[in-house]
């Protein structure tokens, strides 16, 4: 087993948001990155060393506000704690206010990963993991998709570690207004360093493998972009509000994963 130090980072404009990071080291170099199970790969804020390895590709995605491509850049190793992958593929952005490194699906899907926010760990096993039991849909991106559920309702929902709030559609807020109270306003960031001021709600607690969850912050924004293409649309985001409720485990290469273990009251 790897057990990896995670760190929360608060956001001090919405209470009860926060930026998860771990961090990694590429040549000697540490970088702190977003722990981000909803990034497909891993991305580099390029520095002096990343800027001199030529581009070996294009990596095109679209996040919570913008579409990108970024240069594709070939790495000889990452390390994880005392975990060590390579050589490694990975996206490499210009340096701006907003951008981050961000640990991806890349990296995180070929383990069975245990979220301990607690505890503040991810821990990082080889697959399967007999404790794993339930089905997990992964798309063809590498999300990991669940299902949330409030009385008479259901929603497709990814689960983010990336995601400093919990993401609602526009369009399943209109349909669904009674799971949601108004709670002013906040500035969300996605993976590209892009900004928007969106409306904040506090959403009713879902159902999510049999565990009641209790209420939590949420954005709502149109998906539509994100969606696009995708092979399992998005009703919503699972992010910190939300999933910091509860210890997850997740065995992505086989596919499977535990029902979450509730940990801490919601806020």
């Amino acid at each position: 087993m790897t057990q990896v130090p995670i760190i929360v980072v608060p956001d001090p404009e919405t209470p009860g948001s926060a930026d998860v990071k771990v961090d990694i080291e590429v040549g000697g170099r540490r970088y702190r990155c977003e722990l981000d199970t909803g990034a497909a790969r891993t991305t580099l804020v390029s520095d002096e060393y990343l800027a001199s390895l030529p581009a070996c590709g294009t990596d095109s995605s679209a996040r919570a506000f913008s579409a990108h491509n970024d240069d594709l850049v070939t790495i000889p190793g990452l390390a994880v704690g005392p975990l060590s992958v390579g050589p490694v593929e990975v996206a490499r952005v210009p340096a701006g206010p907003h951008q981050r490194c961000l640990l991806g699906m890349d990296i995180l899907g070929r383990y069975c990963c245990r979220f301990r926010f607690d505890a503040g760990i991810l821990e990082l096993t080889d697959s399967p993991d007999p404790a794993a039991t339930l089905p997990l849909q992964v798309g063809d991106r590498g999300h990991l998709y669940l299902t949330l559920r409030w009385e008479g309702i259901s929603a497709s929902a990814c689960w983010d570690s990336g995601a400093g709030i919990t993401l609602v559609d526009q369009s399943f807020h209109r349909a669904h207004r009674r799971l949601f109270a108004e709670a002013g306003t906040t500035v969300g960031h996605d993976g590209s360093g892009a900004s928007f001021q969106t409306p904040v709600y506090l959403m009713s607690g879902p159902m999510i493998g049999g565990v009641q969850f209790g209420p939590s912050l949420a954005a709502v924004i149109d998906m539509s972009p994100m969606n696009h293409g995708l092979l399992y649309p998005m009703d919503i985001i699972v992010g910190y509000p939300t999933y910091r409720q509860a210890e997850w485990l997740f065995d992505v290469p086989g596919r499977r994963w535990l029902a979450p273990r509730l940990v801490a009251q919601p806020g």
